[in-house]
Protein backbone atom coordinates (compact mmCIF):
# COMPACT_ATOMS: atom_id res chain seq x y z
CA UNK A 1 0.00 0.00 0.00
CA UNK A 2 1.58 3.55 -0.94
CA UNK A 3 1.57 6.42 1.04
CA UNK A 4 -1.84 8.05 -1.07
CA UNK A 5 -3.60 4.68 -0.56
CA UNK A 6 -2.92 4.86 3.35
CA UNK A 7 -3.69 8.78 3.68
CA UNK A 8 -7.47 7.72 1.77
CA UNK A 9 -8.17 5.27 4.19
CA UNK A 10 -7.24 7.18 7.36
CA UNK A 11 -9.73 10.10 5.46
CA UNK A 12 -12.41 7.54 5.56
CA UNK A 13 -11.89 6.29 8.91
CA UNK A 14 -11.43 9.89 10.28
CA UNK A 15 -15.27 10.65 8.91
CA UNK A 16 -16.67 7.20 10.19
CA UNK A 17 -16.27 5.04 6.86
CA UNK A 18 -16.10 1.67 7.00
CA UNK A 19 -15.08 -0.79 3.47
CA UNK A 20 -17.98 -3.02 2.65
CA UNK A 21 -18.45 -6.07 4.04
CA UNK A 22 -17.77 -9.06 2.59
CA UNK A 23 -20.99 -11.58 1.98
CA UNK A 24 -20.03 -13.69 5.04
CA UNK A 25 -19.37 -10.64 7.28
CA UNK A 26 -23.45 -9.89 6.97
CA UNK A 27 -25.24 -10.92 10.19
CA UNK A 28 -28.49 -9.83 9.14
CA UNK A 29 -30.21 -10.30 5.50
CA UNK A 30 -30.94 -7.79 3.74
CA UNK A 31 -34.07 -6.33 3.76
CA UNK A 32 -37.47 -7.56 1.65
CA UNK A 33 -36.11 -11.10 1.39
CA UNK A 34 -33.06 -10.00 -1.31
CA UNK A 35 -30.47 -12.89 -1.16
CA UNK A 36 -27.08 -12.20 0.25
CA UNK A 37 -24.78 -10.94 -2.39
CA UNK A 38 -22.36 -13.52 -3.25
CA UNK A 39 -24.01 -16.69 -3.72
CA UNK A 40 -21.33 -18.56 -5.02
CA UNK A 41 -19.89 -17.46 -1.75
CA UNK A 42 -19.98 -19.70 1.71
CA UNK A 43 -22.16 -18.30 4.18
CA UNK A 44 -20.33 -18.83 7.36
CA UNK A 45 -21.81 -17.48 10.50
CA UNK A 46 -21.29 -18.50 14.44
CA UNK A 47 -25.39 -18.29 14.28
CA UNK A 48 -28.30 -18.44 12.62
CA UNK A 49 -31.86 -17.46 13.99
CA UNK A 50 -34.89 -18.15 11.83
CA UNK A 51 -38.06 -16.71 13.16
CA UNK A 52 -41.88 -16.41 11.71
CA UNK A 53 -44.88 -18.33 11.60
CA UNK A 54 -47.12 -19.37 8.78
CA UNK A 55 -46.75 -20.76 5.10
CA UNK A 56 -42.90 -20.60 3.82
CA UNK A 57 -41.32 -19.75 7.10
CA UNK A 58 -38.47 -21.80 8.07
CA UNK A 59 -35.47 -23.19 6.00
CA UNK A 60 -35.49 -24.50 2.66
CA UNK A 61 -33.06 -26.07 0.19
CA UNK A 62 -33.04 -26.64 -3.09
CA UNK A 63 -30.77 -28.48 -5.88
CA UNK A 64 -30.15 -27.65 -8.52
CA UNK A 65 -31.88 -24.71 -8.85
CA UNK A 66 -35.21 -23.40 -6.82
CA UNK A 67 -38.06 -24.99 -8.41
CA UNK A 68 -40.76 -27.49 -8.70
CA UNK A 69 -39.22 -30.71 -8.35
CA UNK A 70 -36.14 -29.48 -6.60
CA UNK A 71 -36.69 -29.45 -2.94
CA UNK A 72 -34.41 -31.15 -0.95
CA UNK A 73 -34.86 -30.53 2.57
CA UNK A 74 -36.75 -28.20 5.06
CA UNK A 75 -36.75 -27.55 8.34
CA UNK A 76 -40.29 -26.10 9.46
CA UNK A 77 -43.30 -25.37 12.50
CA UNK A 78 -45.98 -27.28 9.71
CA UNK A 79 -46.62 -28.20 6.56
CA UNK A 80 -47.47 -26.24 3.03
CA UNK A 81 -46.88 -25.56 -0.13
CA UNK A 82 -43.50 -23.58 -1.40
CA UNK A 83 -43.68 -20.67 -4.13
CA UNK A 84 -42.96 -23.44 -7.01
CA UNK A 85 -45.63 -25.96 -5.79
CA UNK A 86 -43.86 -28.48 -3.59
CA UNK A 87 -45.73 -29.53 -0.82
CA UNK A 88 -43.64 -29.76 2.07
CA UNK A 89 -44.04 -31.53 5.95
CA UNK A 90 -43.32 -29.90 9.06
CA UNK A 91 -40.07 -30.68 11.65
CA UNK A 92 -36.94 -31.84 9.81
CA UNK A 93 -37.49 -33.48 6.24
CA UNK A 94 -35.25 -34.59 3.64
CA UNK A 95 -37.00 -35.29 0.50
CA UNK A 96 -36.22 -37.84 -2.35
CA UNK A 97 -37.47 -36.31 -5.95
CA UNK A 98 -35.46 -38.13 -8.49
CA UNK A 99 -37.38 -41.79 -9.71
CA UNK A 100 -39.81 -41.61 -6.87
CA UNK A 101 -41.17 -38.94 -4.25
CA UNK A 102 -40.12 -39.91 -0.96
CA UNK A 103 -39.71 -37.82 2.40
CA UNK A 104 -38.36 -38.74 6.17
CA UNK A 105 -39.88 -36.33 8.80
CA UNK A 106 -38.38 -35.84 12.45
CA UNK A 107 -40.67 -34.55 14.02
CA UNK A 108 -41.69 -34.91 17.94
CA UNK A 109 -39.38 -38.05 18.20
CA UNK A 110 -40.95 -39.89 15.95
CA UNK A 111 -38.93 -40.82 12.13
CA UNK A 112 -41.42 -41.04 9.94
CA UNK A 113 -41.41 -41.90 6.15
CA UNK A 114 -43.93 -40.73 3.21
CA UNK A 115 -44.58 -41.02 -0.14
CA UNK A 116 -46.51 -39.16 -2.88
CA UNK A 117 -47.47 -39.35 -6.36
CA UNK A 118 -45.22 -35.76 -7.15
CA UNK A 119 -43.87 -33.29 -5.89
CA UNK A 120 -47.23 -31.12 -5.02
CA UNK A 121 -48.36 -33.61 -2.56
CA UNK A 122 -50.20 -35.02 -0.58
CA UNK A 123 -47.73 -36.62 1.13
CA UNK A 124 -49.42 -40.24 2.57
CA UNK A 125 -47.65 -41.91 5.53
CA UNK A 126 -46.35 -45.26 5.11
CA UNK A 127 -44.20 -46.25 8.13
CA UNK A 128 -42.75 -44.84 11.31
CA UNK A 129 -39.66 -45.46 14.03
CA UNK A 130 -40.15 -44.45 17.15
CA UNK A 131 -40.15 -44.97 21.21
CA UNK A 132 -42.03 -45.30 23.87
CA UNK A 133 -41.79 -44.62 27.50
CA UNK A 134 -40.46 -48.03 28.45
CA UNK A 135 -37.49 -47.72 26.60
CA UNK A 136 -38.55 -49.62 23.76
CA UNK A 137 -38.57 -49.57 19.74
CA UNK A 138 -41.34 -49.13 18.23
CA UNK A 139 -41.43 -50.30 14.38
CA UNK A 140 -44.78 -49.73 12.54
CA UNK A 141 -45.71 -49.65 9.13
CA UNK A 142 -49.39 -48.66 7.79
CA UNK A 143 -51.76 -51.06 6.61
CA UNK A 144 -54.91 -51.40 5.04
CA UNK A 145 -56.91 -48.46 7.38
CA UNK A 146 -54.81 -49.62 10.62
CA UNK A 147 -51.48 -49.56 12.04
CA UNK A 148 -49.56 -52.91 12.16
CA UNK A 149 -46.70 -53.19 14.70
CA UNK A 150 -44.28 -54.44 11.80
CA UNK A 151 -45.04 -55.50 8.06
CA UNK A 152 -41.46 -57.62 7.47
CA UNK A 153 -38.21 -57.43 8.71
CA UNK A 154 -35.74 -59.36 6.06
CA UNK A 155 -32.26 -59.77 5.42
CA UNK A 156 -29.59 -61.10 3.01
CA UNK A 157 -27.49 -61.76 5.97
CA UNK A 158 -28.08 -63.58 9.38
CA UNK A 159 -30.34 -61.65 11.77
CA UNK A 160 -30.41 -60.85 15.15
CA UNK A 161 -33.49 -59.52 16.51
CA UNK A 162 -33.15 -58.16 19.95
CA UNK A 163 -36.25 -56.07 20.83
CA UNK A 164 -37.56 -54.99 24.18
CA UNK A 165 -41.29 -54.31 22.47
CA UNK A 166 -43.80 -56.58 21.76
CA UNK A 167 -44.36 -57.47 17.71
CA UNK A 168 -47.69 -57.73 16.66
CA UNK A 169 -49.59 -57.62 13.35
CA UNK A 170 -47.87 -58.05 10.29
CA UNK A 171 -48.11 -58.93 6.80
CA UNK A 172 -51.78 -59.74 7.71
CA UNK A 173 -53.38 -59.09 11.21
CA UNK A 174 -51.77 -62.24 12.55
CA UNK A 175 -48.64 -62.97 10.91
CA UNK A 176 -45.07 -61.65 11.55
CA UNK A 177 -42.81 -63.12 8.81
CA UNK A 178 -38.93 -63.28 9.27
CA UNK A 179 -37.01 -64.36 6.30
CA UNK A 180 -33.25 -64.26 4.43
CA UNK A 181 -31.89 -65.78 1.80
CA UNK A 182 -29.00 -67.76 3.23
CA UNK A 183 -28.00 -71.21 2.07
CA UNK A 184 -27.38 -71.95 5.49
CA UNK A 185 -27.10 -70.23 8.69
CA UNK A 186 -29.27 -68.91 11.61
CA UNK A 187 -32.30 -66.78 10.73
CA UNK A 188 -33.13 -65.98 14.46
CA UNK A 189 -31.36 -65.78 17.59
CA UNK A 190 -32.48 -65.13 20.62
CA UNK A 191 -30.16 -64.56 23.68
CA UNK A 192 -31.16 -63.94 27.77
CA UNK A 193 -27.68 -62.55 28.44
CA UNK A 194 -28.29 -63.04 32.63
CA UNK A 195 -28.58 -66.52 34.70
CA UNK A 196 -31.68 -64.91 36.51
CA UNK A 197 -34.37 -66.68 34.02
CA UNK A 198 -36.73 -68.23 34.81
CA UNK A 199 -40.79 -69.01 34.63
CA UNK A 200 -42.25 -67.95 31.85
CA UNK A 201 -38.70 -68.81 29.75
CA UNK A 202 -36.70 -67.40 26.99
CA UNK A 203 -39.65 -67.96 24.85
CA UNK A 204 -43.26 -67.99 25.82
CA UNK A 205 -45.94 -68.98 23.51
CA UNK A 206 -49.76 -68.64 24.44
CA UNK A 207 -52.81 -69.75 22.81
CA UNK A 208 -56.57 -69.33 23.30
CA UNK A 209 -57.53 -72.87 23.22
CA UNK A 210 -55.70 -76.25 24.08
CA UNK A 211 -56.51 -77.88 20.83
CA UNK A 212 -54.36 -74.35 18.94
CA UNK A 213 -50.56 -75.39 17.82
CA UNK A 214 -47.58 -73.92 19.89
CA UNK A 215 -45.66 -75.01 17.10
CA UNK A 216 -45.42 -76.42 13.30
CA UNK A 217 -42.46 -77.64 11.11
CA UNK A 218 -42.52 -77.61 7.61
CA UNK A 219 -40.30 -78.48 4.58
CA UNK A 220 -41.18 -76.51 1.71
CA UNK A 221 -43.57 -77.93 -0.52
CA UNK A 222 -45.03 -79.77 2.48
CA UNK A 223 -48.93 -79.37 2.30
CA UNK A 224 -48.78 -80.48 6.10
CA UNK A 225 -46.66 -80.19 9.35
CA UNK A 226 -44.04 -82.66 9.41
CA UNK A 227 -44.09 -81.92 13.66
CA UNK A 228 -46.79 -80.19 15.54
CA UNK A 229 -46.58 -79.22 19.24
CA UNK A 230 -50.34 -78.92 20.96
CA UNK A 231 -52.49 -80.44 23.04
CA UNK A 232 -55.11 -83.27 22.53
CA UNK A 233 -58.80 -82.32 23.40
CA UNK A 234 -58.28 -83.75 26.86
CA UNK A 235 -55.75 -81.16 27.56
CA UNK A 236 -52.76 -83.59 27.42
CA UNK A 237 -49.48 -81.87 25.85
CA UNK A 238 -48.32 -83.15 22.82
CA UNK A 239 -45.44 -83.59 20.26
CA UNK A 240 -46.74 -85.06 16.23
CA UNK A 241 -44.96 -86.34 13.59
CA UNK A 242 -45.54 -87.09 10.03
CA UNK A 243 -44.66 -87.00 6.82
CA UNK A 244 -45.51 -83.47 5.59
CA UNK A 245 -47.81 -84.89 2.87
CA UNK A 246 -50.50 -85.94 4.86
CA UNK A 247 -51.48 -85.56 8.70
CA UNK A 248 -49.28 -86.36 11.30
CA UNK A 249 -49.40 -90.08 12.12
CA UNK A 250 -47.49 -90.87 15.05
CA UNK A 251 -47.08 -88.64 18.72
CA UNK A 252 -45.46 -88.54 22.20
CA UNK A 253 -47.59 -87.12 24.97
CA UNK A 254 -48.52 -86.95 28.56
CA UNK A 255 -50.19 -89.89 29.17
CA UNK A 256 -51.00 -89.14 32.88
CA UNK A 257 -49.07 -87.32 36.14
CA UNK A 258 -45.39 -88.46 36.14
CA UNK A 259 -46.20 -90.71 33.13
CA UNK A 260 -45.36 -89.96 29.04
CA UNK A 261 -47.18 -92.01 26.39
CA UNK A 262 -46.18 -92.69 22.43
CA UNK A 263 -48.35 -93.47 20.36
CA UNK A 264 -46.30 -94.62 16.94
CA UNK A 265 -49.85 -94.52 15.26
CA UNK A 266 -51.88 -92.39 16.91
CA UNK A 267 -54.42 -91.58 14.25
CA UNK A 268 -57.01 -93.03 11.18
CA UNK A 269 -57.17 -92.32 7.45
CA UNK A 270 -59.08 -89.62 8.23
CA UNK A 271 -56.58 -87.82 10.42
CA UNK A 272 -58.81 -88.04 13.58
CA UNK A 273 -57.85 -89.35 16.86
CA UNK A 274 -57.80 -93.60 17.24
CA UNK A 275 -60.81 -94.58 18.22
CA UNK A 276 -62.16 -98.38 18.92
CA UNK A 277 -63.38 -99.60 15.16
CA UNK A 278 -66.29 -101.78 14.39
CA UNK A 279 -65.47 -104.20 11.60
CA UNK A 280 -68.42 -105.23 8.90
CA UNK A 281 -69.00 -109.17 9.42
CA UNK A 282 -69.02 -111.48 6.14
CA UNK A 283 -70.70 -115.16 6.43
CA UNK A 284 -72.94 -114.73 8.97
CA UNK A 285 -70.99 -113.89 11.69
CA UNK A 286 -72.50 -111.85 13.97
CA UNK A 287 -71.45 -110.07 17.91
CA UNK A 288 -73.04 -112.28 20.25
CA UNK A 289 -74.76 -109.49 22.02
CA UNK A 290 -72.17 -109.76 25.12
CA UNK A 291 -70.42 -106.96 25.06
CA UNK A 292 -67.67 -105.81 23.87
CA UNK A 293 -68.76 -106.39 20.56
CA UNK A 294 -65.55 -107.46 18.07
CA UNK A 295 -63.94 -103.88 17.49
CA UNK A 296 -59.86 -102.99 16.63
CA UNK A 297 -57.92 -99.93 17.42
CA UNK A 298 -54.51 -99.18 16.43
CA UNK A 299 -52.16 -99.03 20.13
CA UNK A 300 -48.57 -97.29 21.04
CA UNK A 301 -47.10 -100.11 22.13
CA UNK A 302 -46.33 -102.83 21.21
CA UNK A 303 -44.91 -100.97 18.43
CA UNK A 304 -47.77 -100.79 15.21
CA UNK A 305 -49.67 -102.75 15.94
CA UNK A 306 -53.69 -103.35 15.90
CA UNK A 307 -56.05 -104.47 19.29
CA UNK A 308 -58.57 -107.22 18.55
CA UNK A 309 -61.27 -107.66 20.61
CA UNK A 310 -65.24 -108.87 21.25
CA UNK A 311 -67.26 -111.61 21.44
CA UNK A 312 -68.87 -113.14 18.35
CA UNK A 313 -71.12 -115.63 17.43
CA UNK A 314 -70.17 -118.67 14.96
CA UNK A 315 -72.73 -119.12 11.71
CA UNK A 316 -74.13 -122.04 10.99
CA UNK A 317 -71.79 -123.70 8.00
CA UNK A 318 -69.11 -122.63 10.11
CA UNK A 319 -66.10 -124.22 7.83
CA UNK A 320 -62.26 -123.29 8.31
CA UNK A 321 -60.81 -120.44 5.99
CA UNK A 322 -63.94 -118.75 6.29
CA UNK A 323 -63.82 -114.98 6.08
CA UNK A 324 -65.02 -113.49 9.84
CA UNK A 325 -65.50 -110.32 8.31
CA UNK A 326 -64.72 -108.00 4.79
CA UNK A 327 -61.64 -106.10 4.66
CA UNK A 328 -60.17 -103.93 6.40
CA UNK A 329 -58.76 -100.10 6.14
CA UNK A 330 -55.20 -101.05 4.36
CA UNK A 331 -53.70 -98.90 7.69
CA UNK A 332 -54.73 -102.08 9.42
CA UNK A 333 -53.45 -104.85 7.87
CA UNK A 334 -50.12 -106.66 8.40
CA UNK A 335 -47.19 -106.94 6.24
CA UNK A 336 -47.32 -111.10 6.85
CA UNK A 337 -50.37 -113.15 8.09
CA UNK A 338 -50.71 -112.97 11.35
CA UNK A 339 -52.69 -115.16 13.96
CA UNK A 340 -55.50 -114.36 16.60
CA UNK A 341 -56.71 -116.89 19.33
CA UNK A 342 -59.75 -116.96 20.99
CA UNK A 343 -61.86 -119.13 23.60
CA UNK A 344 -64.85 -121.13 22.60
CA UNK A 345 -67.78 -120.46 25.55
CA UNK A 346 -69.27 -123.75 25.16
CA UNK A 347 -66.22 -125.64 25.39
CA UNK A 348 -63.37 -123.47 26.70
CA UNK A 349 -61.12 -124.81 23.62
CA UNK A 350 -58.79 -122.50 21.65
CA UNK A 351 -59.84 -121.12 18.66
CA UNK A 352 -57.53 -119.99 15.90
CA UNK A 353 -57.67 -117.37 13.80
CA UNK A 354 -55.95 -115.09 11.07
CA UNK A 355 -55.77 -111.87 9.77
CA UNK A 356 -54.60 -112.11 6.32
CA UNK A 357 -52.33 -108.97 4.64
CA UNK A 358 -56.01 -108.06 2.79
CA UNK A 359 -56.99 -107.09 6.01
CA UNK A 360 -59.63 -110.17 6.22
CA UNK A 361 -59.77 -111.95 9.52
CA UNK A 362 -60.78 -115.91 8.82
CA UNK A 363 -62.03 -118.57 11.30
CA UNK A 364 -59.58 -121.59 11.47
CA UNK A 365 -60.21 -124.01 13.58
CA UNK A 366 -61.22 -124.63 17.49
CA UNK A 367 -65.57 -123.81 17.79
CA UNK A 368 -68.44 -124.64 16.07
CA UNK A 369 -71.82 -123.37 14.86
CA UNK A 370 -73.94 -121.33 17.25
CA UNK A 371 -71.02 -121.30 19.87
CA UNK A 372 -69.73 -118.18 21.26
CA UNK A 373 -66.57 -117.31 21.16
CA UNK A 374 -64.26 -114.76 23.17
CA UNK A 375 -61.44 -113.17 21.03
CA UNK A 376 -59.87 -111.61 24.50
CA UNK A 377 -58.04 -108.39 24.41
CA UNK A 378 -54.19 -109.76 24.47
CA UNK A 379 -54.69 -110.16 20.44
CA UNK A 380 -52.17 -108.02 18.78
CA UNK A 381 -51.68 -108.17 15.08
CA UNK A 382 -48.30 -106.80 13.91
CA UNK A 383 -48.30 -104.40 10.90
CA UNK A 384 -44.71 -105.19 10.29
CA UNK A 385 -42.74 -108.03 10.58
Amino acid sequence: MDRRDAMALGALAGLGGLAAARPDQLYFPPRGGQEIPGARTPLIARQVIVVGTGTNSGIFVYSPTRGAGNLIATITAGPGTDPFGNAYLGGVTAYSQVATFAAAQLLGGILSFYTAGSQAGPWVLRALISGDSGNNLDLRGQGTGQVQALNQLSATAGLLVALGAAITGGLTSDTVTISNSLAAGKLLQVTNTTSTGGTPGLIQATVQAATNAFLTMFVSGDTNPRARWDTDSGGKARLRFGSGAANPDTGIYRAAANLFGADYIAFDNSGAAEVWNAPTFANSWTNSGNLPNLQYRRVAAPDNCVQWVGEITAPAGIAAGQAVITAVAAAYRPANTQSLSGVDLTTGGLVRFTMSTGGVLAYQTGSAAGHNIDIFAGNLVALTA
